[in-house]
């Protein structure tokens, strides 16, 4: 039986604090969305119309249609989502304390993709678009943390900000040439980080089992910060 709470005429719907729904189905004509505490809803569904999904602390949502227009979303604390697929229109993706993803897949148009405290999480899966340095909407940033089951991570080429911390499971990573920011801490697992030229700051740090690093002598700021186990420092 589907719950919905009758609304008002407006462009944004907000719902707090709402026990009995269960299934909400986004209203024609609304570009704003924001769900929170709503411990009950187990599944929504987005149109096409909406530009802005925030949803937080819905421990029971199980599924979720995303339209083709959204183009920020945010989701914090959603307790049983195991995949999610987000489509191409979307240009901002933040995502905090989802224990039971497993899989994302995302376009490499989004620009902004922030992902956090995940445990289950095994794959991030980002299609790869045409490189040109022209594209307004590319992938730029990418910062993951504490997912410590992403082992392997195929960096987007057109990405210039690369953040990762307490990534312990992460074994193998593609820093792309177009990288400025790089910054690893906690990655436990690493045992060596190529950087680019491109590469202009870096903070290696906490990283326990990294035992080569390239970096270019182009860089502006080199952090290195307990990194025992590194033997092979290469400049070029």
């Amino acid at each position: 039986m589907t719950n919905n709470r009758q609304l008002a005429p407006s462009d944004v719907v907000e719902i707090k604090d709402n026990a009995d729904l269960r299934e909400f189905v986004v209203p024609p004509g609304i570009r704003r969305v924001y769900l929170v505490d709503c411990p009950n809803l187990r599944s929504i569904s987005v149109p096409d119309c909406v530009e802005i999904l925030h949803v937080k602390n819905c421990r029971q949502l199980q599924e979720l249609h995303i339209g083709r227009t959204i183009g920020h979303i945010s989701l914090s604390a959603i307790g049983n989502i195991k995949q999610l697929r987000v489509p191409s229109g979307c240009h901002t993706l933040y995502m905090i304390d989802l224990p039971s993803l497993q899989e994302l897949a995302v376009q490499s148009d989004l620009h902004c993709l922030d992902v956090s405290d995940c445990p289950v999480l095994h794959e991030v899966r980002i299609a790869q678009q045409q490189e040109r340095s022209s594209a307004p909407a590319a992938l730029q940033y990418l910062h993951l943390r504490r997912c410590p089951q992403v082992k392997h991570l195929a960096v987007p080429a057109l990405v210039k900000n690369l953040y990762l911390k307490l990534m312990v499971g992460l074994e193998e990573i593609t820093v792309p040439d177009r990288v400025e920011y790089l910054f690893l801490r906690g990655c436990s697992a690493l045992k060596e980080v190529l950087a680019p030229a491109s590469v202009e700051n870096i903070y290696l740090g906490g990283c326990s089992s990294l035992q080569r690093a390239r970096i270019p002598l182009s860089v502006r700021t080199l952090d290195l910060e307990d990194c025992g186990a590194l033997k092979d420092l290469e400049r070029f």
